[in-house]
């Protein structure tokens, strides 16, 4: 210790001065309290060691009004991608599947459109993860009415013609996956097998309808000419 001509110590000596890096490395080692701040090392076990943000997709849950839905109608599903702590991921699409197309398909969106009678699995994808497979029923939807076509309205003695069926429901979906029975209201004139296809008789006049579901079509008059 250096003292000054008065024999005092000289508060300015070298020897009694602690050099301010030696305090920050304290603070920093030590995790001292500043301000009611904890100051935390790269190594301190308080660190994260990344940064704050979305976690990874862990499962996806696919939900919907309803589990059934009628042939020609749609149903809108919704996906919803969780983090394993059950925290919500935004993601920017799904890549959606159906297991049976020719029972119900689905968009890029999630809504599936019912195609005809039966049971279909519906799943969502994404970041590699596929959700549980999502059950839907297919049902006939109640024909409203069915119409009766055909190329033309006149036939020749033993000629045939292929008459077509189509229902539709209450709102003008065509119905798919119907079965209609065909008939003739003159069988002399003309008859019709079971897919529609009419044959020529004597000349005459009749009358061909299909039916299906209790309801039955318009009378597809056919004139039969020698």
């Amino acid at each position: 210790m250096k003292t000054n001509s008065s024999g005092r110590v000289n508060p300015t000596s070298n020897a009694n001065r602690v050099p301010l890096a030696a305090i920050i490395a304290l603070f920093v080692v030590t995790g001292c309290a500043v301000g009611g701040a904890r100051i935390v090392g790269p190594d301190s076990p308080d660190a994260t060691g990344s940064p704050a943000g979305l976690g990874s997709v862990s499962r996806i849950v696919v939900s919907a009004p309803t589990t059934q839905v009628a042939a020609a109608a749609s149903l809108p599903l919704r996906a919803v991608a969780l983090d394993a702590a059950g925290d919500t991921v935004t993601e920017s699409g799904f890549a959606w599947t159906s297991s049976d197309p020719s029972v119900a398909t689905v968009d890029a969106v999630g809504m599936v459109t019912g195609v005809g009678p039966g049971s279909v699995n519906i799943t969502a994808a994404a970041d590699s993860i596929t959700s549980s497979a999502f059950a839907i029923t297919v049902v006939d939807a109640p024909i409203a009415t069915i119409t009766v076509t055909a190329p033309s309205s006149s036939m020749t003695s033993l000629s045939t013609m292929q008459a077509q069926a189509v229902a539709r429901d209450a709102a003008g979906n065509v119905l798919g996956g119907i079965t209609f029975s065909w008939v003739s209201t003159n069988t002399s004139a003309a008859t019709v097998s079971s897919s529609g296809l009419i044959t020529a008789g004597l000349v005459g006049t009749t009358e061909i309808q299909a039916l299906a579901g209790g309801v039955s079509s318009n009378g597809l008059t056919v004139n039969v000419s020698p």
